[in-house]
């Protein structure tokens, strides 16, 4: 006689209930007592950088590219935070718009994409004002922004602004050069300076790993 055992019983989900989310096995666990499993993210294109050491939570980066995912900052951020994941393993584990509070975070970044385009981070400027701060949406604290540049009395976090960037004008997000550097741009940035217009840009995301 075949006895069905509660594993058995369980049904492979396709989506969870609130409260509940869905696991690398089809299973739906509550919100609360579910663990990242970080290979669903590596098998699908994200790319892991270990903060060991670092007293702050490991980091997943992901550059999209595709032509259909670009837009303006605004757009991005919301593309990020919302469609750019069919599963995520946690409440703790929300999509950003990427940061990097470190050189070595950038490095892995770039390492795990090397052929990327012109494209928006999650950076901007809180505030009217050249002298006002530099932040990323979050930092080492979930959903809390942090700031990376202006920061005083406080220390500056790491950037890589072009040499004379950033270069004020009402420009207030930042966005990437080919070469890796980092420029700041008008959020519904759609021409460069000579009037020649640009396409929308592609995006990076982070998942930060908190527990």
């Amino acid at each position: 006689i075949y006895t069905l055992s509660l594993h058995d019983a369980l049904p492979i989900c396709q989506s969870c209930f609130a409260g509940f989310v869905l696991t690398a096995d089809g299973l739906c666990e509550d919100e609360n007592s579910a663990v990242a499993d970080v290979s669903v993210y590596t098998n699908n294109g994200w790319v892991l950088h270990d903060n060991a050491g670092q007293g702050r939570p490991n980091v997943l980066f992901k550059y999209f590219g595709e032509d259909e995912l670009k837009g303006n900052y605004q757009e991005s951020a919301e593309k990020c935070r919302n469609s750019v994941l069919s599963t995520v393993i946690s409440a703790s584990h929300t999509p950003q718009i990427a940061g990097f509070l470190d050189e070595a975070e950038w490095n892995t970044a770039q390492n795990g994409f090397p052929s990327y385009q012109r494209s928006w981070l999650g950076g901007y400027q809180d505030g009217s004002s050249n002298s006002d701060q530099w932040k990323w949406p979050e930092g080492a604290t979930p959903g809390q922004p942090v700031c990376f540049m202006n920061c005083s009395p406080d220390p500056d976090l790491y950037n890589n602004f072009r040499q004379n960037e950033p270069n004020g004008n009402n420009e207030k997000v930042v966005q990437t050069y080919g070469d890796g550097t980092w420029n700041d741009a008008g959020e519904d940035e759609n021409a460069n300076p000579q009037g020649e217009p640009y396409q929308d840009y592609s995006f990076w995301c982070q998942i930060r790993l908190f527990v």
